[in-house]
């Protein structure tokens, strides 16, 4: 009985310090992701779309990246709560299935560390990213609906193509076909 209790201690403790981890790497991906939606604002504004488009791009890889962390942190919570309510006999199942979710939390914990790392070179030193939004697991047709959404947020409406403004040939050649057309009728 002490010794199912200890390792059930241990298993909370393991989930506790993961949560933890994954929590501060939630943190610095908003951060990260303010940084970068804020440039791209900026260079919205002074009308440099393709640098704005990749500080988005860049962006939507942080947020995307703290939802995957968020949801580690959702079910290891989860996966802690069900180890504190489970009796002694049914533990079984559920550590085989929270040390699942623990290497599967170690696993997003690495790759998000070493995008962090590389995300936060580009941002302290306002490096110019690689172009091409793939390089960034972002859909262009994405990058485009969230480049229009902030040029609207920011007060940027989208330049619509002008009318073509008629000369005095086009409206003279509009008149005589007019006339035309109902000298036909009658």
């Amino acid at each position: 009985m002490f010794k199912r209790k200890k390792e059930r201690e241990e298993l909370i403790n393991k989930m506790d310090m993961m949560i933890a981890v994954l929590s501060r790497q939630s943190r610095f991906l908003k951060e990260q992701y303010d940084i970068c939606y804020r440039q791209a604002e900026r260079l919205a504004r002074e009308g440099i779309k393709e640098a704005s488009k990749k500080w988005l791009a860049i962006a939507l890889v942080c947020r995307k990246m703290r939802s995957n962390v968020e949801s580690q942190i959702a079910d290891l919570f989860a996966s802690r709560i069900q180890v504190e309510v489970t009796p002694p006999e049914g533990m079984d199942s559920v550590v085989a299935r929270v040390n699942e979710l623990l290497v599967k939390a170690e696993k997003t914990r690495e790759v998000t560390e070493r995008a962090m790392g590389q995300l936060a070179d580009i941002t302290r030193l306002r490096l110019e990213a690689p172009s091409g939004t793939e390089y960034y697991g972002v859909s262009a047709e994405e990058l485009e609906r969230e480049f229009e959404e902030m040029q609207m947020k920011i007060g940027l409406e989208a330049a619509e193509e002008l009318p073509e403004v008629p000369g005095r040939t086009t409206r003279a050649r509009e008149a005589r076909k007019l006339a035309e057309s109902e000298e036909a009728e009658s």
